[in-house]
């Protein structure tokens, strides 16, 4: 009988063989090239020492996150093809080459051939190109969220509740609806509320591909900002879910007042769908 399952998988290292990624950091097991980067001091390090045991928890830990952003994000690009996107996974048994391996490391299982419909795709030019697209573009928006976090100090981490670094991610989702207001001003108040039930929707807002609201919860109390229209541009208002709340999709009640009146203007947006507002300046 043909296997019913099909979809695209991302695996990493499973937490709990933590054991066995310190065994190839500390090159107890195998025989291993340090990948460290511009981390030079990786190579210096002796492992057998006490301090050195617990610099090979840290890297463990920190390559345990890399390759954990890398796979949603691989995951993430899937998802913007169509096909079925299956997650993030680690399998309790472990996979010996992802966990004996002193870098970050994912594996992408890009189909099942004992699914038919999987088989056709795979084997065709699309089904090819889509997938070899989708873990380029990932790759290249890990590269960035890399190099963003070596000059902040800070490791970027988009979990399964809650985007963080919307600043690149958001250039990956489409607008699936974009309303158009007009308006008397180009001097606008928003007001941003969550719309109907209050279930933990985390949203971000950008205006102009400027983020104004980063992560913040909706409630029935206002999230209240400033925005001026400028001459000769499409002035766009993005509105972007860091997650999905208790109920999918996220849905935002903007407030929108230009000095004569007052517009109401109701939001979605999923985890592969942004919505928007583009204002017209009326004279």
């Amino acid at each position: 009988m043909p296997l019913q399952r099909s979809g695209t998988s991302v695996w990493i290292f499973a937490a709990h063989k933590t054991s066995d990624k310190l065994k190839a950091i500390m090159k107890e097991e195998g025989e291993f090239e340090i990948e460290a980067g511009s981390d030079s001091t990786y190579n210096k390090i002796d492992f057998n020492s006490n301090e050195g045991r617990i610099k090979a928890q840290l890297y463990a830990k920190r390559f345990q996150e890399k390759s954990d952003i890398l796979a949603k994000l691989v995951n993430q690009q899937v998802e913007f093809t169509g096909r079925p996107a299956l997650g993030v996974n680690q399998r309790q048994v472990g996979i010996w080459v992802l966990q004996a391996t002193n870098m970050p490391a994912i594996l992408v299982e890009t189909g099942f051939i004992n699914n038919y419909e999987d088989e056709r795709y795979l084997n065709s030019e699309k089904g090819q190109q889509e997938l070899a697209e989708a873990i380029t573009q990932a790759v290249k928006k890990y590269k960035e969220l890399v190099e963003h976090s070596n000059k902040t100090g800070d490791i970027v981490i988009e979990d399964n509740k809650a985007i963080t670094d919307t600043s690149i991610l958001v250039q990956g989702r489409p607008s699936k609806n974009i309303q158009i207001l007009e308006v008397k001003s180009n001097k606008i108040k928003v007001a941003l509320y969550d719309d109907g039930e209050i279930d933990n929707d985390i949203v971000s807002v950008f205006f102009n591909k400027d983020l104004i609201v980063d992560n913040k919860s909706l409630t029935d109390k206002p999230i209240s900002f400033d925005i001026t229209l400028q001459d000769g541009k499409t002035n766009e208002m993005v509105l972007f879910a860091n997650n999905l709340g208790d109920i999918s999709p996220n849905t935002a009640l903007m407030i929108i007042t230009d000095g004569f009146s007052q517009h109401e203007v109701r939001l979605s947006a999923d985890l592969k769908n942004n919505e928007s507002v583009k204002f017209v300046l009326k004279q």
